[in-house]
């Protein structure tokens, strides 16, 4: 990573930077933080820069990953010694910020003015953010709390079921019949091998999309077989014209 610039303060979500020093003090430390520890850690890996930018600020990695001292600190620590830890980095990560403005007492709209003069500038207001989210979890007062979303942590997988095996294997069919036109199983009049019992394992969502995408073939071959019929037709018509003018007396 390029080394941080003075006029740059981190912007990263506060709910994964911290998801980032709860691993590091639940699991054991790795000799690197990178994007592997993130992923694990339940960030999303188009946010891995930013939490990266905000750890090396925060001075807990080095600008190769390594943890420092203080990461390793913190990792080993109780709770009452991490919030004295993580009051000790946020004070001395934004010691001109705090020389200036008080979180306890200052509105966001002050702060906000404290932290204009950082790049980039559209992402003033999540460095705020940041800031005072960092200074709550550290245990520092803030008068004005700011709302962020938390980060989701991924559902956990279902196991798939017999029914839900089924239900892939109807709508994977079914979504293969639209490429074809060869579909019938030696039943007159039925276009595609899908039973109600098929129909009955899709959900509203997934009902309508296979419906719609059969509909569309159904109206094609019907449509293909509609003209086809009148091509024969007319075929035989002719034929019948043909053999009448070969009847007629010379």
């Amino acid at each position: 990573m390029e080394k941080l610039k003075d006029d740059f303060r981190p912007y990263a979500s506060t709910s994964n930077v911290i998801a980032a020093i709860s691993r590091a003090r639940t699991r054991n430390l790795p000799d690197t933080i990178n994007d592997d520890f993130l992923r694990i850690s339940g960030i999303s890996e188009s946010v891995f820069y930013r939490v990266m930018q905000a750890l090396e600020f925060l001075n807990l990695t080095h600008e190769d990953g390594r943890p420092t001292d203080t990461m390793t600190a913190i990792a080993g620590s109780t709770d009452e010694q991490y919030r004295q830890l993580m009051e000790q980095v946020v004070r001395e990560a934004y010691r001109s910020e705090f020389s200036v403005i008080d979180p306890g007492q200052d509105p966001q709209s002050r702060i906000r003015d404290a932290f204009r003069r950082y790049q980039p500038r559209s992402q003033t207001a999540r460095m705020v953010m940041l800031f005072l989210g960092l200074c709550r979890e550290a245990g520092i007062p803030v008068f004005d709390v700011p709302r962020e979303r938390q980060m989701r942590e991924p559902p956990p997988r279902r196991p798939k079921t017999l029914t839900e095996k089924h239900r892939v294997q109807t709508r994977r069919q079914a979504m293969d019949t639209v490429g074809t036109v060869t579909v019938s199983h030696g039943t007159s009049g039925v276009l595609f091998g899908v039973t109600e019992d098929d129909v009955a394992a899709l959900d509203e969502a997934e009902f309508n999309e296979v419906w719609t995408a059969l509909g569309k073939v159904a109206r094609a071959r019907a449509r293909a077989k509609k003209q086809l019929q009148e091509e024969e037709q007319k075929a035989i018509e002719e034929e019948k014209e043909k053999s009448a003018e070969k009847e007629l007396p010379l």
